[in-house]
């Protein structure tokens, strides 16, 4: 029992210090991590049965969907900001319709989604990184997400797919 509360303390701490240093690029990418770890808790949870840790793990990847569409800025970040806030909204609408029906399939495309969008917004950062300058990256997130968005296709059998994230653009990195 010790070791799993000194364990749990010290992910706590590390998981701080992270948020602390960061700036909002970073803690978006955070946010995206943290994301993708609790669907992919809930999808071992289904494996296994534990009900209290699925309905824990959803619940955390439902609050992390919410503040990732929070966090949108609509006003420099149009069209992309709009695409991603429908995309935050079908992910939501998907994660709480897995607690009635298919949930190994629902979680696993959102959880697809997901990823497509978090390795895109970390080929931005890597991106703005290079560039030296904190105005930059907005400039470069904007048209990044932009060639990004031009693979987006919207599906009626499956809610979303998002296709070969931004592929070119790790061939020129």
């Amino acid at each position: 029992m010790l070791h799993k509360n000194a364990l749990k303390a010290y992910t706590t701490v590390e998981q701080d210090c992270r948020v602390e240093g960061a700036d909002r690029h970073q803690l978006v990418e955070i946010l995206f991590t943290e994301l993708l770890g609790s669907l992919d808790r809930a999808l071992l949870a289904i494996k296994t049965g534990d009900r209290v840790v699925r309905s824990r793990a959803q619940t955390k990847a439902l609050t992390i969907i919410v503040a990732l569409a929070s966090s949108l800025d609509f006003e420099r970040g149009e069209p992309v900001a709009t695409t991603l806030a429908k995309i935050y909204e079908w992910a939501r609408r998907e994660l709480i319709a897995a607690n009635k029906d298919k949930p190994v399939e629902r979680l696993t495309e959102i959880r697809r989604c997901m990823a497509d969008i978090a390795d895109a917004w970390s080929m931005i950062g890597k991106k703005s990184t290079k560039a030296f300058v904190d105005f930059l990256p907005i400039i470069d997130q904007a048209s990044a997400m932009s060639a990004m968005q031009r693979r987006i296709s919207v599906s009626r059998s499956t809610g979303l797919s998002l296709f070969a994230a931004i592929s070119s653009r790790r061939a020129h990195s």
